[in-house]
């Protein structure tokens, strides 16, 4: 495969030679490249060469349509076409084919039909355009559930276009075959005939069947649940589509990757990848497929604020595109959203209103969110797990399947005939099995640790080990995918005294306050305490103040009594219950309203609290560890935050420093980031080369390391090769080519000079300015930052540390009060 370098190249040799032709001559062979780089998928190659002609041309309007249709442009791509006239039945019969494939991107599959037949029954026609003809009307008969009838039209489609000379028509059409074979239930032979084709199109290095083949290729191993393969199918989609310039193209893929590894339990890696799908997609259906993706990965988060936002966008979306079924999946996550959130009445509305307009696949998700709601709301649900299992099993949808079997063993045992729950359970641990078998050992790790239904699983095993239920199943909370050892990479004296901090803190018993910028990764800091802790073997439960408002924060902290408020149809336990004898971590501690404010400080003071809507007191044996990246001295100043909760959670503090101000940390970082990416994916870990590296020093990371994370992931998936270069940095993430150039070498500080890792500090000051910090709070900030650290290189020694800063003790120690940095 030449790369995007060398085809610009050819380009640019081969347009420089255009221009000498004569206008006559010119014309054709452009026409002929572009048509070359469209079949190619090469689409930004095509738009380049349409570059200088006259798109008044029917033969040049009918290109620049299917490089616009490509790129989703679909109302550009109607105005070119209402502009060109035909002058012959040949460029009749073109334009006539871009029409009819610009219908059936719209929907609109009455003129498809009708433009396809009239560009077939123009005489004479190309074998080009009899083939595309033929293509659309080919997959308006699968659109219609007329699959026979398709594979009849498919398998002359190829043998015309190969009497015609066109492998790329008659490889494309043995895709399409073999999709209306899989359509109609023989899912061996189209995998024989996808195979087959896959072998044609790289030997001939035939890139749109090639690719077809591979999306294909993994919509069958996704239904037999080789998950694995399903994967390495994916991802080699992406990165040929890539490679070829096709954007447009990936976004299915991506969509569909991130949808695995949310099912795998990789939700962090699925939510990377909806941000990058999110960045290319064009028309308004993938808006409400990403949305759809997003609440899922937000809901499998725990985040529900975000995950209800996203339900919205995808309900405007769907009903913006006309599409219906996307709409009602849409409705049928606001159910679980609500179900999540202990709102019944409105769980049992969205599902009925979801319910109208759902296609099989999402009846059987519904039926499976009937039983949750019937579970939920101390209902009798035997009957409707049964129904559940029936319909994943008609469907042959395992995925759901597992969680209607489980469904159905819980509701077994609660009817009190547990051998029969047993054998349910043992199909339920079978079908998990097998997933576990297609899968790599990191991906299985995560698969292993979902949450959903996780409390069914052990009741399941447990039933099969044993042949006995449990009294009651236990709760349990696994630790996110990916975030099982939490590490902080780096060897810059910030990161290593802050390793020594955690160690001393984690030997105390008081709270502790982490600060620092957003991304950072204060809740790594958390996690690190509670691993070195004597509470290591009780659980670690987070909250993110900032996501939850306040009515809802309380009930997430203290839970709630049943009738406490409309929807509390049980009652229903909080984080503080969750974590006893453990680490609660209160992120966005300065986010929270007065009156959690007031909640809290007193389980502070008094370890005790009660639940909303309850008088019983409970007590709470919780260490508390908060995190935040606001000033909460400048809050207490300003009446926004209580001083007396101020005094009680800032006894213990410990500082996570910004990412720019340990740059020499970043190749360690970028290293360990990319092998736990690649550790996600199953694959090989890319590295960074000496360009790449240079770019990232150069970027001030107002993001800090979630920001680097993001970018990285982006470079991962569209890296050509096993080597992230600057350019392929530039190109996922186009702030970094913005930068200005480096300095010259003469005038650089080195790097353990008084400047900051290697740049004039008033440099980084303007750009933290630049990126919407008030000066006034940067002054702070810094000067906060400079005494806290020479008074962890003086040891807390206030008279030592007034010597290091070049000022008096007695101001020091002002200064150390109003920082809050005393001990």
């Amino acid at each position: 495969m030449v790369d995007a370098a060398a085809r610009r190249a050819l380009r640019a040799n081969w347009g420089e030679a255009l221009h000498r032709l004569p206008t006559d001559a010119r014309l054709p062979l452009a026409l002929r490249e572009i048509d070359r780089a469209l079949r190619a998928m090469e689409v930004g190659e095509a738009r380049a060469w349409l570059e200088g002609l006259e798109s008044t041309d029917p033969r040049v309007a009918a290109l620049l349509a299917r490089c616009l249709c490509e790129q989703g442009d679909l109302v550009s791509a109607r105005s070119v076409l209402g502009r060109a006239v035909g002058r012959d039945n040949d460029e009749n019969a073109r334009l006539a084919v871009e029409l009819a494939r610009l219908a059936q991107a719209e929907g609109d599959a009455e003129t498809a039909e009708r433009e396809a037949t009239r560009a077939l029954g123009t005489s004479p026609v190309s074998g080009a355009v009899m083939a595309d003809a033929h293509n659309v009307l080919g997959k308006l008969l699968l659109a219609q559930g007329r699959f026979e009838d398709a594979e009849r039209r498919f398998a002359e489609d190829a043998l015309t276009a190969e009497a015609h000379g066109l492998v790329d028509a008659a490889l494309s059409a043995r895709v399409n075959r073999a999709i209306a074979v899989m359509s109609r239930g023989a899912p061996l032979e189209a995998e024989q005939i996808l195979a087959q084709v896959l072998i044609e199109a790289e030997r001939g290095n035939h890139a749109r069947p090639r690719v077809y083949a591979l999306d294909n290729l993994a919509v069958l191993a996704w239904r037999r649940q080789d998950f694995g393969a399903v994967l390495s199918l994916l991802e080699r989609s992406i990165r040929q589509r890539t490679a070829l310039g096709d954007r447009e193209g990936t976004v299915h893929p991506i969509a569909s990757l991130a949808e695995l590894r949310l099912r795998l339990g990789q939700a962090e890696h699925a939510h990377h990848l909806v941000r990058i799908g999110r960045r290319t997609a064009s028309r308004p259906t993938h808006g409400a497929h990403f949305a759809l993706v997003a609440a899922r990965v937000a809901i499998a988060r725990r985040d529900h604020a975000v995950a209800g936002l996203e339900v919205q966008h995808a309900i405007a979306e769907a009903r913006r595109a006309r599409d219906k079924e996307c709409a009602g999946t849409a409705l049928l996550l606001a159910a679980r959203l609500a179900l999540d959130e202990g709102d019944l009445d409105t769980a049992e509305q969205r599902l009925e209103e979801a319910s109208a307009s759902l296609g099989p696949d999402g009846l059987v998700e519904a039926a499976v969110v009937r039983v949750l709601w019937a579970r939920a709301a101390g209902r009798d649900h035997l009957h409707l797990a049964r129904e559940a299992v029936r319909r994943a099993r008609e469907h042959r949808d395992e995925e759901w399947l597992e969680h209607a079997l489980l469904l159905y063993c819980a509701a077994l045992v609660e009817a009190g005939t547990p051998v029969e729950a047993r054998g349910v359970a043992e199909q339920a641990l079978m079908l998990r099995a097998r997933v576990e078998a297609t899968l790599p050992a990191d991906v299985r790790a995560a698969y292993l640790s979902r949450t959903p239904l996780q409390a069914l699983v052990e009741l399941a095993t447990e039933l099969v080990t044993t042949g006995r239920a449990p009294v009651a199943a236990r709760e349990t909370r696994p630790v996110p995918a990916g975030r099982r050892e939490p590490t902080l990479v780096g060897e810059h004296p910030t990161m290593r005294r802050l390793r020594s901090a955690i160690d001393k803190l984690a030997a105390a018993e008081g709270t502790v306050l982490v600060r620092g910028e957003s991304g950072t990764g204060k809740e790594l800091v958390a996690r690190a305490l509670h691993q070195a802790s004597a509470r290591s073997n009780r659980p670690l439960v987070s909250v993110n103040c900032a996501a939850l408002v306040e009515s809802l924060l309380l009930s997430e902290l203290f839970g709630h009594e049943k009738g406490a408020f409309t929807g509390a149809v049980n009652r229903r336990r909080g984080r503080f219950e969750l974590a006893e004898g453990g680490i609660l971590f209160l992120d966005e501690i300065g986010d929270i309203s007065p009156r959690t404010q007031v909640a809290l400080l007193r389980v502070l003071q008094e370890k005790t609290f009660e639940r909303v809507g309850g008088a019983t007191s409970l007590t709470a044996d919780v260490r508390i560890v908060c995190a935040t990246h606001r000033n909460l001295e400048e809050m207490v100043a300003r009446r926004e935050f209580r001083e007396d909760l101020y005094y009680r959670i800032s006894g213990l503090s410990v500082t996570v420093p910004a990412l720019r101000e340990r740059r020499s940390d970043l190749p360690k970082l970028a290293e360990s980031l990319l092998t736990r990416l690649a550790k996600e994916r199953g694959a090989a870990p890319k590295t960074v080369d000496a360009s790449a590296l240079e770019l990232l020093r150069r970027y001030d990371w107002p993001g800090n390391v979630r920001e680097l994370d993001n970018v990285l992931r982006s470079a991962a998936v569209f890296a050509e090769s096993d080597t992230i270069d600057s350019a392929t940095l530039t190109e996922s993430f186009p702030k970094l080519a913005a930068l200005p150039p480096p300095p010259h070498p003469a005038s650089t500080p080195p790097p353990d000079s008084g400047h900051a890792e290697g740049s004039d500090p008033t440099v980084v000051a303007y750009a933290s300015v630049r990126d919407g910090e008030a000066l006034p709070e940067l002054k702070r900030r810094i000067e906060r930052e400079c005494i806290a650290r020479a008074l962890a290189e003086s040891d807390q020694n206030i008279t030592a540390a007034a010597r290091i800063l070049g000022m008096k003790r007695p101001r020091l120690s002002q200064l150390v009060k109003q920082h809050g940095l005393a001990r």
